[in-house]
């Protein structure tokens, strides 16, 4: 999984942080943001299924 989308997905649900704070904090564009908010959970779950 590429570093980004786990920092991507703890700002968010760990720190509560809003799609635009996220995108300030790690210097990305938002819709780079909203992209990887769409598909990282269901990628994080299916690689923790193994």
């Amino acid at each position: 999984m590429p570093l980004p989308l786990p920092a991507t997905l703890a700002l968010a649900y760990r720190r509560a942080l809003t799609y635009r704070e996220v995108a300030r904090a790690l210097r990305t564009p938002l819709p780079t943001i909203e992209t990887r908010m769409r598909g990282g959970p269901a990628r994080l779950r299916d690689r923790m299924r193994g």
